[in-house]
């Protein structure tokens, strides 16, 4: 919360320059404040990923807000964390599926999302990266990340044609606590004995899969403009289109 914070403060302070300096002036030391906090209660480099991806994007903002090199060098350490906890090999010999991301840099355990989504954070921030440090030595880790990620959704969405709705992933037997969620993952399609890919998340108390799907739409939209892909472009339109009625219920959700 403190990063989330950090980074709309940062952006307040840009806006407000021209029109407020006072009030931009304390919003960037809030934001330098809020940053900091977090820093020093999650440390340099989380075990985290989608703290780091909220810390990366927290620090880029703040980078561009005052040009501090500390506020770059955290952005990169963070982004670090992203692409160590991105599955960049095929999940199997026989699953050709890879793109996806896990909780942290052990891969031990694929990332969902069950009620509200923050995966745009993700793919955001490594966009951001890339254009931000065009010459940075990362810059092809970055964007192999970034159309690895672009890949996995394209292939992904085939599943729920012709609605093409964004699933919500492959998941592990091997990480079902409850017999309800052993139940439901294998409701899903098998892609092996241990492997299943959901349309819908395993719902173990909270419900709602519209703040998932929106979220994964606003980082499939971001890395289409950046890739200037068309068809990742439309895949977003998609769940636009999906909310708004284009489903098999045929009704807004809204």
């Amino acid at each position: 919360e403190n990063l989330m914070a950090a980074r709309t403060e940062a952006k307040a302070a840009m806006v407000l320059q021209n029109e407020d300096a006072k009030r931009a002036s304390y919003a960037l030391r809030s934001a330098e404040e809020d940053w900091g906090f977090a820093r020093q209660k999650a440390g340099a480099s989380p075990e985290d990923v989608e703290l780091a991806a909220v810390a990366l994007n927290a620090s880029l903002t703040l980078y561009e807000a005052t040009g501090e090199e500390k506020y770059k060098e955290a952005a990169i350490t963070y982004g670090d964390v992203i692409l160590q906890s991105q599955r960049q090999q095929n999940l199997t010999g026989d699953i050709a599926m890879k793109g996806f991301f896990y909780r942290s840099p052990d891969k031990e355990s694929i990332l969902h999302y069950a009620h509200r989504g923050h995966e745009q954070d993700l793919v955001i921030g490594l966009a951001r990266l890339s254009r931000k440090f065009s010459g940075h030595s990362n810059k092809a880790d970055w964007d192999r990340a970034i159309r690895l990620y672009a890949d996995y959704y394209k292939k992904i969405s085939d599943y729920t044609d012709p609605y093409f709705m964004l699933p919500a992933g492959i998941y592990d037997l091997q990480d079902a606590g409850e017999d309800f969620e052993r139940e439901q993952i294998q409701n899903g399609f098998q892609l092996s004995d241990r492997f299943y890919l959901k349309s819908f998340p395993t719902w173990p108390a909270f419900r709602g899969n519209s703040g998932t799907i929106l979220s994964q739409a606003k980082g499939l939209s971001v890395v289409g403009e950046y890739l200037d892909d068309k068809e990742l472009q439309e895949l977003a339109y998609r769940q636009l289109d999906w909310h708004l009625g284009l489903n098999p219920f045929n009704q807004s959700l809204m």
